[in-house]
C-alpha cells in the first residue's frame, strides 16, 4: 500500500510532470515562434533603418550640394552685380561729360547764333545801304544818259520807255523819277 500509494503519488506527479513538461514545450514552441516572429520583424525593422538611412543619407548630400549651388551661384550674381554696379557708375559719369559738352555746344550754337544774327542784320543794313547808293548813282548816270539823248533826240522815244520799263527803274525805291 505504501508502494501502491507511492507509485500513485509518482504516477500523478509524473502525470502533472509530464503534462507541465507538454505545456512548457508548448510554451517553448510558442516562444521560438513568437522569437522568430520577432527576429523576422527586427530583421525588417534594420532593412528599413538601413533604406531610411541611405535615404536621409542622399537627402543631405542632394542639400549639400543645393546649397554648394546655391552658394556658386549667389557669388556669380554678386560678381555680375557688382560689374553692373561698375558699368552703370561708368555710364553715368560718361553721361554727364556728354551733357557738359552738349551744354557747351547748345551754348556756342547760340552764341553763334546771334552773332549770325547780328551779321545778317548788318548784312541786310549794308544792303540797303549800297542799293541806295548805286541805284541812285545807276540813275544819276542813266538819267545824264537820257537827257543827252533826249537833247540830241529832241523826243522821249519808246524805246527808251522800254528800258525804263524793262529795268524797273520807274520803281525806283525812293520813287525818284529823275527828272523823266
Amino acid at each position: 500500500m505504501y508502494f501502491d500509494r507511492f507509485s500513485f503519488h509518482a504516477n500523478r506527479e509524473k502525470g502533472s510532470l509530464h503534462k507541465a513538461m507538454e505545456s512548457m514545450q508548448l510554451e517553448l514552441l510558442d516562444l521560438r515562434g513568437r522569437l522568430e516572429e520577432l527576429k523576422c520583424t527586427k530583421q525588417e525593422a534594420e532593412r528599413q533603418l538601413i533604406s531610411s538611412q541611405e535615404i536621409h543619407r542622399q537627402q543631405v548630400i542632394s542639400l549639400q550640394q543645393d546649397r554648394r549651388d546655391e552658394a556658386s551661384t549667389r557669388e556669380t550674381l554678386d560678381r555680375r552685380l557688382a560689374e553692373l554696379r561698375g558699368e552703370l557708375e561708368r555710364l553715368q559719369t560718361e553721361n554727364a561729360a556728354e551733357w557738359g559738352r552738349r551744354e557747351r555746344v547748345e551754348t556756342e550754337r547760340q552764341a553763334l547764333e546771334r552773332e549770325n544774327k547780328k551779321l545778317r542784320t548788318a548784312l541786310s543794313d549794308l544792303q540797303v545801304h549800297h542799293q541806295k547808293t548805286f541805284c541812285f548813282s545807276s540813275l544819276t548816270i542813266f538819267t545824264s544818259n537820257i537827257l543827252s539823248l533826249r537833247i540830241e533826240s529832241g523826243t522821249f522815244g519808246k524805246e527808251m520807255f522800254q528800258l525804263f520799263v524793262e529795268f524797273g527803274w520807274w520803281r525806283h525805291p525812293f520813287g525818284i523819277w529823275a527828272g523823266l
